[in-house]
């Protein structure tokens, strides 16, 4: 395997962050964006998981490209700081739900348009960069604490 070729490590890096991402992002849309007081709590917990679900498995495949990108250039120029996965996670968030939002408001994949979506897109955006930040981070735990360290010296025996 190529040296700069994406590991093992990554994907899962990619796999818990995306894990992150969708609980942060469910648990915010579910509570924070909505009045939690308006339904039942089974209501609540049944668009938690759903939320969970749906952001899960459209972060593992839409986030998988951005993950790619963010590990190979903190790897190429030896970033290993928080703050730099913090960001970029924030930063992937923001700019994939400004383009889900405007894919769904123009009425794109035979969907009708949803002029209401864009009056929440600030919330969203907003939400979407912290719950990215939060991936971000798990993502550096994960895989990007190891960058820019030097390799242990082995002995030879």
């Amino acid at each position: 395997m190529a040296e700069s070729a994406p590991s093992m490590s990554v994907m899962k890096g990619h796999l818990w962050a995306a894990v992150a991402v969708a609980w942060a992002f469910a648990a915010g849309k579910t509570f924070l964006l909505n009045d939690p007081s308006s339904g039942p709590l089974f209501g609540l917990l049944l668009t938690l998981c759903s939320l969970f679900a749906l952001v899960f498995f459209v972060g593992l495949i839409v986030g998988f490209l951005p993950s790619i990108l963010i590990w190979l250039f903190a790897r190429h120029y030896a970033i290993g700081a928080a703050w730099y996965f913090l960001a970029a996670g924030a930063l992937a968030g923001a700019g994939v739900s400004a383009m889900i939002v405007s894919l769904r408001s123009d009425g794109a994949f035979g969907l009708p348009p949803d002029p209401t979506l864009e009056q929440s897109m600030i919330g969203l955006a907003v939400l979407a960069a912290l719950s990215g930040a939060i991936g971000g981070f798990v993502f550096w735990w994960t895989v990007g604490r190891s960058i820019g360290k030097a390799a242990p010296q082995t002995a030879n025996a």
